[in-house]
């Protein structure tokens, strides 16, 4: 999670605030799977830290370079199986009002850390 502000002079900084990983399971999990999963744990991260932060934070940005979870998250929830449904709705209730956009995978910079 990176903290973007702008001070009075109009100048831009950009700082990594915190992060958060796991590890993949041992089971065969599909990578549809997985970046839903890094999505939840996104959304379970901004939502306990942005309150703590106590900014006037004009908008949220969530970036990533899954286009299948855009889809998903696009929709609603009742149109995918259990498992991912659940995951869907709990997504969209904790980044309500929050930005999506899509980065290509060639320009991310999570795939290069």
């Amino acid at each position: 999670m990176y903290l973007r502000s702008v001070n009075q002079q109009g100048e831009v900084g950009t700082k990594l605030l915190c992060s958060k990983s796991r590890v993949d399971p041992v089971k065969k999990v599909t990578l549809q799977r997985l970046e839903l999963c890094g999505d939840l744990l996104l959304a379970q991260l901004i939502q306990k830290t942005v309150p703590a932060l106590n900014l006037k934070n004009d908008r949220i940005l969530l970036w990533t370079d899954s286009t299948i979870v855009l889809s998903w998250l696009a929709t609603s929830a009742s149109k995918r199986k259990k498992c991912f449904a659940n995951r869907v709705s709990q997504i969209q209730e904790l980044t309500a009002g929050c930005e999506r956009r899509h980065v290509a995978s060639a320009i991310n910079l999570a795939n290069f850390i």
